[in-house]
């Protein structure tokens, strides 16, 4: 029993030593091993690969949802301090003046049709580029940024920084097609001043007693709360 044993262990190891010898000189058999291992290596990386990528993507993931609560956190905080420190209409008034003057860091900034900034831009580009700057999401045609409007402004002397004023377009003066941001009103004076793109100046600040404007002038609404 023991030597039939010993006589299959030794067959057994005569048999490998055949396999290995056959693959060192037999080129056909080298070159299968190769392909086989490199295939087994390749689906190995693949499955790690795979497996590291959805462990990155759920950690950035976490990461960018940790710190976009981090900033809304941050930002309702802030706003809660100024509201509560200088009253709602101080701060309205505040964030109407800082809209103002980061529109007014575009003057002279060409037109051009379709032009969403900062290089350039038309007129319904212009003034949702300005209030994207502070959190509001206009849309991006003239009718619809008037939808946006929470109030509409009948009375052009009710007006205030930040309103959105509408005009006829330049080709059909009675169909809304174009939108400014209301500068400063004078009610005193029934006019107001914009700032707009405008098509041979780019952005530039015109007044609504202008003829141009005057007869063009349909409706305002307002953006800010008051």
């Amino acid at each position: 029993m023991v030597l039939s044993m010993l006589m299959f262990l030794w067959g057994c190891g005569f048999i490998s030593t055949l396999r290995l010898n056959r693959l060192k000189n037999d080129p056909y058999c080298e070159e299968e091993e190769r392909l086989r291992m490199e295939e087994e290596e390749r689906r190995y990386n693949a499955e790690m690969t795979h497996y590291y990528d959805s462990i990155k993507k759920s950690e950035y993931q976490h990461f960018y949802d940790s710190c976009e609560l981090v900033l809304q956190a941050e930002w309702d905080s802030i706003m809660n301090t100024m509201v509560d420190t200088v009253g709602v209409n101080e701060f309205v008034m505040a964030l109407a003046d800082s809209i103002i003057d980061y529109a007014k860091k575009f003057l002279r900034v060409p037109y051009v049709h379709g032009g969403n900034g900062p290089t350039c831009f038309d007129c319904s580009g212009f003034t949702k580029f300005v209030y994207k700057k502070f959190g509001y999401q206009l849309q991006r045609t003239v009718p619809g940024q008037l939808s946006d409007g929470w109030k509409v402004i009948t009375n052009r002397d009710e007006l205030r920084r930040g309103d959105l004023a509408f005009f006829g377009g330049r080709a059909v003066p009675t169909r809304m097609g174009h939108v400014a941001i209301v500068v400063d009103n004078f009610p005193d004076e029934h006019r107001f001043t914009f700032i707009h793109a405008t098509l041979n100046e780019g952005i530039t600040i015109s007044s609504s007693d202008e003829k141009y404007y005057r007869i063009r002038y349909m409706t305002s609404c307002r953006i800010l709360p008051e």
